[in-house]
């Protein structure tokens, strides 16, 4: 499925290919995404808190940080790599599985991001500070319909809503596509066609 997306969207070569943590709904697509395309780096168990990379793209540079993790031993969701990605035209937090352990450890220097990738396909298990501290415009939540697991949860939708974000799940909205100008985002979605502007 993620080759298919990838294909749809004239993706050939990726600069950088995170691969957040171990658990097999996060790397088990890692063959799709690397069939016939050239690949750069890849960040797997291999950065922490600090590491910084810039790539550059046909609208300007994109400036990534990893916020965690740090040198501490944690589980797995705990242990997953959370960036910062920085445009001219958006910023994006992407976390992984992480649960309250690991996002209360950086909520007091995470800041306002355009986008939020919700941690945990949007589990019960968020840090309200650190949530409220990213305030997005647009949340996006990965998760399979009808899962067992109830992701994503009452509390965490509620959560979202406090924050002002216009939430977004593929289990309802199917694939999300978004697009940004100067911070101003179009979101496209597979099953509802719905586009949305946000203006700054």
């Amino acid at each position: 499925m993620i080759d298919r997306c990838l294909k749809q969207l004239g993706v050939r070569e990726i600069p950088l290919l995170i691969i957040t943590h171990g658990h097999a709904d996060h790397i088990a697509g890692w063959p799709g995404v690397t069939k016939g395309r050239k690949i750069g780096q890849t960040w797997y168990q291999n950065v922490k808190r600090g590491a910084r990379a810039q790539l550059q793209s046909t609208q300007g540079p994109v400036d990534i940080e990893v916020l965690w993790p740090d040198s501490g031993s944690y589980d797995p969701n705990n242990s997953s790599i959370a960036v910062r990605i920085t445009t001219k035209d958006y910023s994006l937090f992407a976390g992984g599985d992480m649960e309250p352990l690991s996002q209360s450890l950086i909520a007091s220097t995470t800041r306002e991001v355009d986008i939020y990738k919700v941690c945990h396909h949007g589990s019960a298990y968020q840090d309200e500070i650190f949530t409220k501290a990213l305030s997005p415009q647009v949340a996006m939540i990965s998760v399979g319909a009808g899962n067992s697991y109830g992701h994503p949860a009452p509390a965490t939708l509620e959560l979202l809503a406090q924050t002002g974000a216009k939430v977004l799940r593929t289990d309802r909205d199917g694939a999300i596509a978004i697009s940004a100008r100067n911070h101003r985002l179009k979101v496209r979605t597979s099953r509802s066609k719905l586009t949305f502007l946000r203006w700054e």
